[in-house]
Order: structure tokens, then C-alpha cells, then sequence
């Protein structure tokens, strides 16, 4: 009896063994799936201007400067193929006091890309109109929905983002020192076509109520959208301005993520479910002003991402990272009470 005693203890001890095992290796692969933030690779365009807006469209990005003459069409290895006539100016770079100031763009169910200027400035309520088919151009006038923005509540014009989603438009309005709260405004797909009865809400993401010269305001520069998991990425960068038309110190960059965005056009208020300080992803990603964001490729693992910046130098750099898609701790941002 003693014997078939034993032999059950061992057998009881020989299956807690296994069941062991099975759970670390289950550990293991879950550890091992989660994929870390990394800087895959930087990519220099000195010839073109203040890379300021990257919008995809199938497998081209769509990359414009805010003071350049054209855009410029690159694949999804970096590469640029082609170019867009945009503006008849002779400057190279168009001078501050009549650049559109284009630092948005957005494409729309009908394959026409939209590219926004800020709205900072009466000469910069405008649009560009690209319909992608034919490369056809048409310049829009914005200043009936500028207008509007403004007697909604947005005091210091600077519309720095723009994405298009299914069931809405989301534009980011940019903060600074002498208004440093960031908006994103939420309104429909024809509001460049309705101006003057597009539904429009604000909601406010980003308070800073003392902001230093030092630390510079965070604001948002850029957004992008993934309609698999309805996710709203931001680049966020720092910028001693006191407004939203003169340039600053440039300070730090980071990467907002907002989940579940599409019904929060109901909030007054909103947080980032993630926040990752860029230079602490990579050094080479320090001083560096990112201004635009767009999705390479998308898992449940990681998602790829293209950042583009201007250094306010007359040049261009694109930054290729990899983000897990994990929601982790809130980390590396001067956050705010809303």
C-alpha cells in the first residue's frame, strides 16, 4: 500500500513538473512577442525644405514643407519617386512673410488629399485640393471655416494635423506659450465644402498652466490614424513660441497614442493612453522638432511608423520606428490636469 502511495506522490509531483514547464514556456513566448520601441533607420532629404506633413496613400507617403514649392511622392522603403508642382513660387524656400504655411494634409474616401495650411495668418487659411488619380490641383479658401474654429473657442489659430477616419476628419491645433493648451477638433468629411454649416467640437488635450522658456511648450505637430484599431497617433514636439506663427527653441519630441478616439468627440477633455519620449527611444532622435506621423505597417505586435522632421534649417529627416503596441506606463512627458 506504501508502495502505490509513493508512487501516486511521484506521479502527483511529475505532472506539477509539466504543468510548470507549460507555464513558463508560455511566459517566454508572451515575453519574447512584445516587440521593444527601436529607431529602425534615419533617412536625410537636404535638398527639400521643412518636411512638415506625411500622408500615405496605398504604398506612396505624400511628404510637403511648409515653406516648399512641391510636394514629394516616396515609397515605403523611403525612396522618393516623383514630385508635385504646388506653388509658382521662385524661392526655394517661400519666404515666411507669404508661405501657406502648409503643415497638415489628410486623404478622403474619394482619393483626393487635402493638404491644410495652419491658419495662423490671414494668406494661410487656404487648402490645397490633390486629386490623386488625375494630378489635378485646386488652391480652396478656409477662412469661413477658420472663422468658425475661432468663435469655437480656439483663440490662437494653428492647425497643425489632420487625419481622415471613417466616420470623421480629426485636425490638432497646436499650443503655445501665450495659449499653451492643444485642441483636437472633431467636424465631417466635406467641411472644406461646407463651411459654413460643418459640425465642429473641441476638445482640449494638453494644458500646460505655467509653462517655462526652458522647457517650452508640448505641442502637437502632427497625427495619424489606424482604422484597424480605431488608435489616433500624435507627434508631439516642444517649442519656445509665443505664438503660432514665429519659430522657437526646439526641445524635446514625443509620440502621443490615443485608443478608442472615434466617440471621444463627446469629451471636453482628454488624456493619452501612452506617451513615449522619443529621445529616450534613441539619442539620435534628441532635438529633433517631429512634425508629422504616418503608419508603415501594423500588427497586434508593433506598429511601424514613418516621423518626419523640420529643424527649421531648410532641411528634411525621416525617422522609421517601431512601437510596441502594448499599452505601457505614462512616461518621459510634462503632463497636465484637464
Amino acid at each position: 500500500m506504501i508502495t502505490h502511495f509513493n508512487s501516486a506522490i511521484r506521479y502527483m509531483f511529475q505532472k506539477m513538473r509539466v504543468c510548470c514547464t507549460v507555464i513558463l514556456l508560455i511566459s517566454v513566448g508572451i515575453s519574447s512577442c512584445k516587440e521593444p520601441d527601436a529607431l529602425i533607420r534615419v533617412v536625410d532629404i537636404p535638398q527639400f525644405p521643412s518636411g512638415s506633413t506625411l500622408e500615405r496613400f496605398g504604398n506612396n507617403l505624400y511628404v510637403m514643407g511648409d515653406d516648399a514649392t512641391q510636394a514629394l511622392v516616396m515609397n515605403l522603403q523611403l525612396h522618393v519617386t516623383d514630385s508635385i508642382k504646388l506653388f509658382n513660387d521662385t524661392a526655394h524656400r517661400i519666404p515666411n512673410i507669404r508661405k501657406a504655411d502648409i503643415e497638415s494634409g489628410g486623404v478622403f474616401p474619394d482619393s483626393t488629399l487635402l493638404w491644410m495650411g495652419s491658419g495662423s495668418k490671414a494668406n494661410r487659411q487656404m487648402a490645397i485640393r490633390y486629386r490623386l488619380a488625375t494630378r489635378d490641383t485646386q488652391h480652396v479658401s478656409l477662412d469661413t471655416f477658420y472663422n468658425r474654429l475661432s468663435l469655437a473657442g480656439i483663440s490662437s489659430l494653428n492647425i497643425e494635423g489632420m487625419v481622415v477616419t471613417p466616420q470623421q476628419v480629426i485636425l490638432a491645433n497646436r499650443g503655445n506659450a501665450g495659449h499653451p493648451v492643444n485642441q483636437l477638433i472633431f467636424t465631417t468629411h466635406r467641411f472644406w465644402k461646407q463651411q459654413e454649416r460643418a459640425g465642429i467640437s473641441v476638445v482640449k488635450t494638453g494644458f500646460q498652466s505655467n509653462p517655462t522658456p526652458a522647457m517650452g511648450v508640448e505641442g502637437i505637430s502632427g497625427l495619424a490614424y489606424s482604422t484597424r484599431y480605431d488608435r489616433l497617433f500624435c507627434t508631439v514636439s516642444t517649442e519656445s513660441s509665443k505664438d503660432g506663427i514665429e519659430d522657437g527653441a526646439i526641445g524635446m519630441s514625443y509620440l502621443w497614442i490615443f485608443d478608442d478616439i472615434s466617440p471621444k468627440r463627446a469629451f471636453t477633455a482628454l488624456n493619452p493612453t501612452k506617451i513615449i519620449s522619443l529621445p529616450a527611444l534613441d539619442p539620435r532622435l534628441k532635438h529633433q522638432k517631429i512634425e508629422s506621423v504616418a503608419i508603415l505597417e501594423e500588427n497586434e505586435r508593433y506598429a511601424r511608423l514613418a516621423l518626419i522632421a523640420d529643424n527649421d534649417d531648410g532641411t528634411t529627416r525621416i525617422f522609421e520606428v517601431q512601437i510596441n503596441q502594448a499599452p505601457p506606463e505614462r512616461k518621459g512627458s510634462n503632463f497636465w490636469d484637464l
